[in-house]
């Protein structure tokens, strides 16, 4: 009983001293950029909430909303990275399919139409919460889209989705410290 005690002494403390640096004048969270896609990368692709991305051959893409945010901000201390739900639609002249990607939490950030092979993965949802400046901008979403013709994904796609979601897990817990 005395360990446990001392245990949670132990880390009410560290959480309070983390509390004061965040909440200090000298704390400024690292805040990224607004989406943007390098010159010549035709796979990227930055929707602003409710637009629409032509696809070509594949049809189109909306980017409808936001279902969930419950990102801890980045001037906040949180016991749960949190997570984004983005609402997204793919239609073609046959269908009309809505479907989810997301990060953070066991959210999918990669999306794959079973039917023509078309890979969509979610990179960055914008802006970041902040408990000092919320924001009351439109969000923005950058997506990587892939087209494999009547195949699935490969592997290697997989693996950047698992990649990107540690990434954004990496990013939460060194704000942590």
């Amino acid at each position: 009983m005395k360990y446990l005690f001392a245990v949670t002494i132990s880390l009410f403390a560290t959480l309070s001293t983390q509390v004061q640096a965040k909440g200090s004048a000298s704390f400024k969270p690292l805040i990224s950029a607004e989406p943007s896609c390098e010159t010549g990368d035709n796979s990227c692709v930055v929707l602003q909430e409710s637009q629409s991305f032509d696809l070509a051959d594949w049809g189109a893409l909306d980017f409808v909303g936001i279902a969930e945010d419950s990102r801890c901000p980045l001037d906040a201390v949180c016991f749960w990275q949190g997570r984004v739900r983005v609402l997204m639609k793919h239609q073609n002249l046959t269908m009309s399919q809505k479907f989810e990607v997301g990060l953070g939490g066991n959210l999918e950030s990669q999306w794959i139409d079973e039917r023509t092979g078309l890979t969509l993965r979610l990179q960055q949802v914008w802006p970041e919460k902040l408990l000092s400046a919320p924001s009351d901008q439109l969000y923005q979403i950058k997506l990587k889209i892939k087209a494999f013709p009547n195949e699935t994904a490969t592997e290697q796609d997989q693996d950047e989705s698992t990649q990107q979601t540690r990434e954004y897990e990496r990013r939460y817990d060194s704000l942590e410290d």
